[in-house]
């Protein structure tokens, strides 16, 4: 199913992956910050960005490109 969510990136901090959002956001690819209230995100994998199964391999591309 393409709607479904799939994570593309893990995060130490909220803010960092709310930056990568904003990033997608701008290149029409719509995301969704999970686990960004968890005091204890290290301990338990992080902070993913999800997106649509549709959009994963283009946005994990840009990913990728704005680590560069």
């Amino acid at each position: 199913m393409s709607d479904e969510l799939v994570s593309i990136a893990t995060f130490n901090v909220a803010p960092d992956a709310y930056i990568v959002k904003g990033m997608l956001e701008e290149n029409g690819i719509a995301s969704v910050v999970e686990d960004d209230n968890n005091l204890y995100v290290p301990v338990f994998g992080g902070v993913r960005l999800l997106v649509r199964r549709s959009d994963a391999e283009r946005a994990e591309a840009l990913v990728n490109e704005f680590n560069s």
